[in-house]
């Protein structure tokens, strides 16, 4: 798929490129953010898990393993919105292909490159508001 420029819908205000930049990198360090408190949390899970010998045990096993996916997740998703955020700032079009490529997470990939597939009109829901995933 080739990068699409940026481009308001009929009607609306103009896009004004470096608050779309802004947003992206501020939702990247969001995610970053939460990413290091999955980490913690991760490491919370893991002390439990090497003190606790309980019948349970595998109920934490398998809590560290959705920790550890939600957090691949928050990662691969802060670096989605950072490359976008960085196509912002260059003044060149939105990629959103190009960028879900770096994913690690391949249906988390397709679902993101999905957007590029849809109509603008399709994106924006009734309210007003883009549906990202």
């Amino acid at each position: 798929m080739s990068a699409k420029p940026l481009v308001a819908a009929e009607g609306a205000p103009g896009l004004d490129v470096f608050e779309c930049a802004r947003a992206f990198l501020g939702i990247a360090r969001e995610l970053a953010n939460a990413s290091g408190v999955c980490i913690g949390l991760e490491g919370s899970v893991t002390h439990l898990l090497t003190h606790y010998t309980g019948e349970d045990r595998s109920v934490l096993i398998r809590e560290l393993q959705h920790l550890d996916v939600l957090n691949q997740l928050l990662v691969s998703l802060s670096s989605y919105a950072s490359v976008l955020g960085s196509q912002c700032i260059a003044g060149v079009p939105l990629d959103i292909d190009g960028a879900s490529q770096e994913l690690g997470l391949a249906r988390v990939a397709a679902r993101l490159r999905e957007l590029e597939d849809r109509d603008s009109a399709d994106r924006v829901s009734d309210s007003g508001e883009m549906d990202l995933l």
